[in-house]
């Protein structure tokens, strides 16, 4: 068996008219690099550690930088970051000068990740930030050349029920694909997958759980998506699908539960109105909307979607702002379950839209969460006896 990797990259960004001194640091790994001696007003300090040879063992360090401005003291910076074996990884940074303080923290779950400290301001009202892969800050780009442009959020709707169940949430391509080959080891089947693309790099996220077996396809053109699709018809039923373009190319992945032959419809390429008519048909046919999926062909919104028959009623409401979403939700709650949520960006605003179902009970809500967050709302929900149902992963643009 290999040896997993723990390493932090640091980024320090100096956006003052001050000069950071190096005045101490300090290193818990097999390897690193210094931090920088100086870094000058408007630059980026960048440095790191790693923990390849040595066996379940984490990584961790801190750095002291004074403030010089005009040839005087004007504060004191102080960098932590850890990154163990097991658990959260941690980053904390704090400014002080004459009695005044300012200080920010952040946390996530990757085994070889970056942050990004901030320093901002003038001596007497410095600011800080922190910035862990995952959560960071909009329209930024690091010392190293990673655009790091979006802040990813995770929403994720969770229903009554007492089988097994996990999630993985936003990991690399090879992490993903590790992660999920030990999902399916222990017995648990994929029911969806979604990807998003954050600091230049893609990033998977999957829902599973226990009780029939399902089968995945991954990064298939639009044609060779409808080919599969009608290659499974009437004998497995596609059960969640996602949708991404890549280097100007769209690829498609699917989920498909075998052995279940239900007379479903996939939808995709509608604009929004001729969507929500043409499911409406459908559901008056008999078959509900399931999923429905937002997605952007040049600078035009389409939807794709999922209609299962079930002899159940349901409500779709989609471009809702977050109030709107959450007092449907409310409204919907004494009487019919969420069972799929979208978030997406529209013009710089982020919308909303849900499919509800009549009949179901239990049923509860995260949204706003970074991805250790969700992790945490995970066991908290599944110790109450909720299983995560579907979860969306988007940019936090606001209302």
């Amino acid at each position: 068996m290999g040896i997993t990797t723990r390493s932090v990259q640091v980024f320090f960004e100096n956006r003052t008219e001050a000069t950071l001194f190096r005045s101490d640091f300090n290193f818990d790994a097999d390897e690193w690099q210094a931090p920088p001696v100086q870094i000058d007003p408007g630059t980026t300090g960048q440095w790191g550690c790693d923990n390849a040879s040595i066996p379940f063992f984490g990584v961790e360090g801190n750095a002291q930088f004074v403030v010089v401005m005009n040839g005087a003291n004007v504060g004191h910076v102080f960098l932590d970051w850890s990154n163990p074996f097991a658990g959260a990884d941690t980053f904390k940074i704090r400014v002080d000068f004459n009695g005044t303080s300012d200080s920010d923290s952040g946390s996530n779950h990757i085994d070889e990740t970056y942050v990004r400290f901030v320093l901002d301001g003038v001596p007497g009202a410095f600011t800080v930030g922190c910035f862990p892969e995952g959560t960071v800050e909009l329209g930024q780009t690091t010392g190293g050349g990673l655009i790091v442009n979006t802040v990813m959020s995770w929403a994720a709707t969770f229903i009554e029920a007492d089988d097994a169940h996990g999630v993985i949430a936003g990991l690399a391509e090879d992490d993903f694909l590790a992660s999920h080959a030990g999902m399916l080891a222990s017995g648990l089947t994929i029911t969806q997958i979604t990807s998003q693309e954050t600091a230049g790099q893609r990033r998977w996220s999957a829902v599973y759980r226990s009780g029939f077996e399902t089968h995945l396809e991954r990064k298939l053109t639009t044609d060779a998506f409808v080919a599969e699709f009608g290659n499974h018809y009437g004998k497995d039923c596609l059960i969640d699908f996602s949708t991404y373009e890549e280097s100007g190319d769209r690829f498609w992945t699917g989920v498909w539960q075998l052995g279940r032959s239900d007379d479903h419809v996939f939808l995709w390429g509608y604009p929004p109105d001729d969507f929500t008519a043409k499911t409406q048909e459908i559901f008056d046919a008999g078959a509900p909307l399931s999923i429905a999926k937002p997605y952007f062909s040049g600078d035009q919104l389409l939807w794709a979607g999922l209609c299962h028959p079930a002899p159940v009623g349901s409500y779709f409401e989609r471009d809702m702002s977050l109030a709107r979403f959450l007092q449907v939700w409310e409204e919907q709650y004494p009487t019919s379950c969420l069972i799929s949520l979208e978030a997406y960006d529209v013009g710089g605003q982020t919308l909303w839209s849900g499919i509800w179902h009549d009949g179901l009970q239990g049923n509860s809500l995260s949204y706003a969460c970074a991805d250790t967050v969700l992790i945490d709302d995970f066991y908290a929900w599944h110790d109450a006896g909720l299983r995560l149902a579907y979860l969306t992963v988007y940019q936090d643009l606001g209302d």
